[in-house]
């Protein structure tokens, strides 16, 4: 009886972990190209920001973060690097210094303009709601824009001039149809779309000019944002890839159409910072998207021993390589083709 115990419980724990492991915040989701092209930063759940020279694929330095890193960014001129952490909190760190400079907490979700130097995040304290737009180069509050409920997901076009912000909209439980009455001919997409119409859950769907915080647009539309997932906005579209994969494309007009990339979980997403390129990547494979072309490529890693790796995290240097964090706390480095041309382990 006590064998038994013992194995019931070191499956139980094993199986934690495995549920922990493949989590998207585990090894090194937070991956940052400074704009010069010399360093990446990577980050994650060792709460440290390793500088990284991408020639030599060396780390350099180190900076201590104490809580968890999410997501980094580097200012324009490359003298700060941006950090969103696990414990929902904004950090301006100097690269020369090597310490905190500016810390914001409430403050989730956050999205880059590279063309105005700016940070945006959710502010988020005791039901007090609103968008704040950060400098990247010391921090400062620019401005607000006030808001009188939670956001699911924000993001900002790479010229500056639309804020599109997505929120729940309100149930229609009347519509909700359950899944033994679907079509059984529904497949694929169509079976997700049909589910996603008729499953009661909604969203708002709103544009903003970013700069006067003047709202221009809004819809109530069908897609439900899930969790752990990025947004995409440009002149014309907004892209929402998924961790389940199960993405959109919606028009300046609100309409939706589903897509999937690649046949993969997106334990990994990552963005270029002229919005014209995605990477998303799970075990071992992955697809890089153009936005413009709407044409993929396809990638696989090498497997490792031991525990399965996962793609985590990715970011764009402006000569064309991408670089990826992944849960073994590697970092590795692809070309355009999706070709992998280096992986070093990050500690």
């Amino acid at each position: 009886m006590r064998n038994i115990l013992f194995s019931f419980l070191v499956l139980f724990f094993l199986s934690g972990l495995m549920i922990y492991s493949v989590t998207p915040s585990t090894g090194l989701p937070g991956i940052a190209v400074s704009p010069n092209g010399k360093i990446v930063a990577a980050g994650g759940i060792s709460r440290v920001i390793y500088l990284i020279d991408p020639a030599r694929m060396k780390v350099i330095e180190r900076i201590y973060s104490e809580t968890q890193i999410l997501n980094l960014a580097f200012n324009n001129k490359g003298t700060v690097v941006i950090s969103e952490n696990r414990d929902e909190t904004l950090n301006f760190f100097s690269i020369k210094g090597k310490n905190r400079i500016k810390q914001f907490k409430y403050s989730v979700g956050m999205s880059v303009s590279a063309l105005k130097n700016e940070v945006v995040v959710f502010f988020k304290k005791s039901g007090n709601y609103a968008i704040n737009f950060h400098s990247m180069k010391d921090g400062a509050l620019l401005r607000s824009i006030p808001l009188k409920k939670r956001v699911s997901m924000i993001g900002l076009d790479p010229d500056h001039k639309r804020l599109i912000i997505l929120s729940k909209g309100p149930k229609n439980m009347e519509k909700v149809v359950r899944s033994s009455a679907i079509p059984k001919d529904l497949k694929g997409l169509d079976r997700d779309k049909f589910k996603m119409m008729n499953d009661g859950k909604t969203s708002i769907f709103s544009e903003y000019d970013p700069v006067s915080g003047r709202k221009i647009f809004e819809k109530t539309i069908y897609y439900s944002v899930s969790q752990y997932s990025k947004i995409v906005v440009n002149s014309n579209e907004v892209f929402i890839f998924t961790f389940g994969n199960r993405n959109a494309k919606i028009s300046k007009e609100g309409e939706v159409t589903l897509f999937r990339k690649g046949k993969h979980f997106n334990y990994g997403i990552g963005i270029s910072s002229d919005r014209n390129n995605i990477a998303t990547g799970g075990l071992r494979r992955g697809v890089i998207f153009s936005v413009n072309s709407e044409k993929s490529v396809n990638y696989n890693v090498p497997s490792i021993p031991g525990w399965p790796e996962y793609l985590k995290g990715f970011a764009f240097a402006k000569n064309g390589k991408i670089f990826a964090g992944t849960s073994a706390f590697r970092l590795l480095k692809f070309n355009e083709k999706g070709e992998l041309l280096k992986a070093i382990s990050v500690y």
